[in-house]
């Protein structure tokens, strides 16, 4: 059984929390509970790729309103279509044929999904700082030096854990009883 092939990034404590400060559990503890809307991401991303390449020439307010109005699935799709772009222009060896890669197609596809063309004045929008969200953790408790947990998280997706199917000092615990039974 193949375990489903993800591109999501995904970070992982595993921590003995005998051996870790209680103030440094208590920041883990935070961090894997936030959550992000991935429309929310999205759209941070493909602003981001507008702004830093036009600049201030489309404000980032029209930008939102209209992939707001989209579903999750046509933004993950545009979201695409903005990382093709970027991929192909980090694989050109001229850089200026490279930002007029991205410049124009960029251009098309703000086009195509009706954001307002500048008025050709640079001061249409203004620069905003976009904070990238925050990779999701995922803390486990490892109190045995094993790396068993890893490959159950690989067999799983890891926001399995989280539902009512999973919860995390269950991973643990069948952990430690599958080693138990491998032992004895």
């Amino acid at each position: 059984n193949i375990p489903k092939l993800s591109p999501k990034t995904m970070t992982v404590l595993l921590m003995n929390p005998s051996e870790v400060p209680a103030d440094f559990l208590s920041v883990a503890e935070q961090l894997s509970h936030i959550q992000h809307s991935q429309k929310d991401t999205y759209i941070t991303l493909i602003k981001h790729a507008f702004q830093s390449t036009f600049g201030t020439k489309y404000p980032l307010q029209s930008i939102h309103k209209v992939l707001q109005l989209k579903t999750e699935n046509e933004v993950e799709k545009i979201f695409s279509s903005v990382s093709e772009i970027l991929e192909a222009a980090a694989a050109m060896s001229d850089p200026i044929n490279a930002r007029s890669h991205v410049v124009q197609n960029l251009e098309g596809l703000r086009d195509g999904l009706k954001i307002p063309s500048s008025n050709g004045r640079k001061s249409d929008g203004m620069l905003q700082t976009l904070p990238l969200p925050t990779a999701k953790s995922y803390m486990f408790h490892w109190e045995k030096d094993n790396f068993d947990v890893l490959n159950t998280l690989l067999e799983h997706e890891p926001d399995d854990f989280f539902s009512n199917e999973f919860v995390d000092d269950d991973v643990t615990k069948n952990d430690v009883d599958e080693e138990e039974e491998k032992e004895g």
